[in-house]
C-alpha cells in the first residue's frame, strides 16, 4: 500500500504528536523544522478505513529547483517523499479510539491548552461514530 492509496482523512501519530491530514497533498508537505525534528521517523498513519502504515522516514522532493530551495530555507513547506512504508494490521473503530485517547494522555499539557481540554477531547473521541469523525477531531 502507498500513501496515495489511503482513504483520506488520515491521522498521523509520531511520539506524542497527533496530526490529521485531509488529503494526500496535506500529508506530504513539511518544513525543514519538521524534517529535522524526526517527526517522520517511525510515523504511523491510520486512514479513515482503519488501514495502518508505518513510515521509516522522509526526504524532500525536488530540492534541485531554485524556488524550492529558497522556500526550504525560508521555512515554507515543501513536498516530501515518505519512505520505508510498512503495512500494519488494520484497526477497528474501538481500537482507533483507544489509540487516540492514549495519544491525548501522552501530551496532556498540550491538549489541556485547547478549548475543550484533554478530558473533553477524549469524551468526543469516545463518542465518535465513525473513523472520519474521530480523525477530524485532530484537524
Amino acid at each position: 500500500m502507498t500513501v496515495a492509496e489511503l482513504s483520506y482523512p488520515v491521522v498521523a501519530l509520531s511520539g506524542a504528536t497527533t496530526v490529521a491530514a485531509r488529503s494526500y497533498r496535506e500529508l506530504t508537505r513539511a518544513t525543514r523544522t519538521g524534517m529535522r525534528s524526526g517527526y517522520f521517523k517511525k510515523l504511523t498513519i491510520i486512514d479513515c478505513q482503519g488501514q495502518r502504515i508505518r513510515v521509516a522516514g522522509a526526504c524532500p522532493k525536488g530540492l534541485n529547483s531554485p524556488l524550492v530551495l529558497l522556500g526550504w530555507f525560508i521555512g515554507f513547506p515543501v513536498v516530501i517523499d515518505l519512505q520505508g512504508l510498512e503495512a500494519l494490521s488494520p484497526l477497528d473503530l474501538d481500537q482507533l479510539k483507544s489509540v487516540l485517547c492514549h495519544q491525548i494522555d501522552r501530551d496532556r499539557m498540550f491538549w489541556e491548552s485547547v478549548a475543550v481540554g484533554a478530558a473533553g477531547l477524549k469524551a468526543r473521541v469516545r463518542s465518535a461514530s465513525s473513523f472520519e469523525d474521530a480523525i477530524l477531531l485532530f484537524a
